[in-house]
């Protein structure tokens, strides 16, 4: 008896936590991809990150998707109101007028055969569709490109100065993101990642109608070049899906470190003469290991526990500023 009063509580117990596994897994490897793309953009490429924090990274990259999404469709809203105000306007009237007219039946009937004729022309030319979809997806990820040269930038010999006067998303190339990057300027990098957000949402959406058509015409199974169409559009997708949280590394996740200062025991003082009592960006810390940044030699310093005399934390701090603001103590 208490068997079946409580074998449905745990069917449902074990449903939530397979769930939540699958879900802590998918923003562990966001994360991972994230906070790896975003110490290569510095420079970083062997520093460790621990796993807790590529799952937090993670599941601040999903939390801010849907703000993402909202914000860059009220940007690229207002951005369009404002440079074609009176078009806007009359697409608007258009649509208000063009919904009353939906309600005479005659013209109703018409526009749900319009619609019926949409559907059988995107059905009897499916290829063509899938094949356009493609070009449309490599232009997608043509963008997402963008910020992939990003790289090693605290140890570049010079930065690359770029005269941004507009934030034009058709001509946002490395150079721009970079300048972005370490002035920064966050609201462009939001607006960017917003609109790739929305991109691959558009192309995801019309793959997904396209996919549903087969479904539903049952009588008509995929041909063999409609199969590898979709499996290059799946794969195209795939690509941009796993180059999303890539960007969001590079462009989107926060450059400041937590700042100290070190001393030393006085066996050990002599080799990091360099760095004593400068102010280091801590990198990382675990175990007794501490990896440290400094500003003025450009290297990153790995220094043991029983090496420290003392370790003074103060704040936070970009670690783009100048050493006049981030390096010695005055």
């Amino acid at each position: 008896m208490l068997e079946k009063v409580f074998a449905p509580v745990l069917r449902f117990f074990g449903i939530i936590a397979s769930s939540l596994t699958g879900i802590t897994a998918v923003m562990t490897a966001v994360g991972f991809l994230a906070e790896r793309a975003h110490l290569a953009m510095l420079g970083f490429t062997t520093i460790p990150a621990d796993l807790n924090q590529y799952l937090y990274t993670g599941a601040r990259f999903f939390a801010l998707l849907p703000m993402l999404i909202i914000n860059s469709i009220g940007l690229t809203t207002l951005d369009l109101a404002r440079k074609y105000l009176l078009y806007f306007a009359a697409i608007l009237l258009a649509l208000l007028i063009f919904k009353l007219l939906l309600r005479i039946a005659v013209l109703n009937k018409l526009w749900r055969k319009l619609l019926e004729k949409i559907g059988q022309l995107v059905a009897n030319h499916r290829n063509v569709f899938l094949f356009f979809l493609i070009l449309l997806q490599f232009t997608g990820i043509y963008f997402y490109l963008a910020a992939i040269p990003i790289s090693n930038l605290l140890f570049l010999e010079s930065s690359p100065d770029v005269n941004v006067q507009s934030f034009s998303f058709l001509q946002t190339n490395a150079q721009v993101l970079t300048t972005w990057i370490t002035a920064p300027n966050e609201t462009a990098l939001f607006q960017h990642l917003g609109r790739l957000v929305l991109i691959t949402l558009f192309l995801g959406v019309i793959l997904w109608q396209l996919v549903a058509t087969f479904r539903k015409d049952q009588k008509v199974k995929p041909r063999l070049w409609q199969n590898i169409w979709i499996g290059v559009n799946l794969v195209l997708f795939g690509t941009q899906l796993i180059l999303l949280p890539i960007n969001y590394g590079i462009v989107l996740l926060p450059n400041k470190f937590p700042v100290v200062t070190v001393t030393f025991e006085d066996e050990v003082a002599v080799p990091f003469q360099a760095i004593q009592n400068e102010r280091l960006a801590l990198l990382h810390e675990k175990g007794g290991s501490f990896y440290l940044y400094s500003r003025e030699t450009a290297q990153v310093w790995l220094v043991r526990q029983n090496q420290l005399h003392s370790l003074v934390y103060l704040g936070m701090a970009d670690i783009f500023k100048s050493p006049g603001k981030f390096g010695k103590n005055p």
